[in-house]
């Protein structure tokens, strides 16, 4: 079990809060890959789902997509 840090969007009466949540490693979805997260950044259109009035995101909470750049742990797909 790791712990992890994670952007959380929650949403209030018309304001977008955003947090960091520590995660643990068995939330995650058994299936798919598992990176160990070198460098990262939110991208422009994941920026915009931390407006409410934007219309990007309809459902809260949420965790916005980031890109990242990081080291293949544990994957279930043979192309990773």
């Amino acid at each position: 079990m790791v712990a992890y840090q994670a952007l959380v969007l929650t949403h209030d009466n018309e304001t977008v809060t955003a947090q960091y949540a520590t995660k643990l490693t068995p939330d995650l979805p058994k299936e798919g890959v598992l990176i160990k997260v070198a460098y990262s950044d939110i991208n422009y259109k994941d920026r915009l789902t931390m407006n409410a009035k934007s219309g990007v995101l309809k459902n809260y909470p949420a965790t916005p997509g980031v890109d990242f750049v990081g080291t293949v742990v544990t994957s279930d797909n043979p192309f990773f």
